[in-house]
């Protein structure tokens, strides 16, 4: 959601938008994705399924 902030993805930590890109490998695309997000100032787990941005 906007303002969601991403502290993990499957179970490996997160501190720059460059950690989410290294983990956003072609073996996560289309697949179940277990995030820990700060929401509302609050720690949440969800799940995402991330897809390949189409081309420009």
């Amino acid at each position: 959601m906007p303002g969601d902030v991403i502290v993990e993805l499957n179970g490996h930590p997160v501190q720059t938008a460059g950690d989410v890109q290294r983990l956003m490998m072609a073996e996560v695309v289309d697949r179940f994705a277990v995030v820990r997000v700060v929401r509302d100032a609050e720690l949440r787990t969800v799940t995402a399924i991330p897809a390949e941005l189409p081309a420009a």
